[in-house]
């Protein structure tokens, strides 16, 4: 069963406000993608207050990306979260959907 963008953003926005706070986390936003191998995948991305996105640290970042796979698994979607972090500014336009 594949989880919906909402029910993904979600549980995203919940495992990121966790390991980096949810000072850090601005949104979350997510979309279908394939993976370079061609399986589905889910692209994420984290969009982060940019008065803090040079100070986050490899274990809080990859704890969450630890959490996000696990939960896609507990939840039976196979597919690949593809996780990105990215500042509003450098979202631009059109460079995320929800």
């Amino acid at each position: 069963m594949n989880l919906d963008n909402n029910q993904i953003n979600e549980i995203v926005r919940n495992i990121a406000s966790a390991n980096l706070t949810s000072k850090v986390v601005a949104d979350v936003y997510s979309e279908s993608a394939s993976a370079s191998t061609g399986e589905a995948a889910v692209r994420i991305i984290i969009v982060v207050d940019p008065r803090v996105a040079e100070k986050l640290k490899g274990d809080s970042l990859l704890n969450t990306l630890v959490e996000i796979q696990s939960a896609f698994s507990e939840s039976g979607d196979e597919r690949l979260p593809i996780v990105e972090y990215a500042t509003r500014d450098e979202l631009g336009d059109g460079n995320h959907r929800s």
